[in-house]
């Protein structure tokens, strides 16, 4: 077994507890009425892009603007409590396959 894929495996470990622990803040210590909710007006929102011409030679990479990626930071926030499981879900999936050799597009 490659070190590489020891370190990858490592790396998803690392990332789950990070995540688990991040989303448990609520849960945890809290000085003086502090409730860790999500702070839209502190989060990046997430920029898409999809890529593909209309034609040949036209622009090859189309990002949401600023308005559309700030209502999908909102919808985010607004279903955490139903996206997070899922999300978690993802990273385990990952976790369990990175052991294996042929598994490129499984890193993270």
């Amino acid at each position: 077994m490659s070190e590489k894929l020891i370190d990858n495996w490592q790396k998803i470990k690392n990332t789950i507890k990070k995540a688990e622990d991040w989303n448990n803040l609520p849960k945890g210590k809290k000085y003086s009425g502090s409730k860790f909710e999500i702070s839209i007006p502190h989060c990046k929102p997430p920029m898409l892009s999809r890529m593909g011409q209309q034609y040949a030679g036209s622009q090859a990479y189309w990002e949401t603007d600023q308005d559309f990626s700030l209502a999908i930071l909102e919808y985010i926030v607004s279903e955490w409590g139903d996206i997070y499981p899922k999300v978690i879900e993802r990273l385990k999936e990952k976790e369990q396959y990175a052991l294996l050799e042929k598994n490129e597009k499984r890193t993270i």
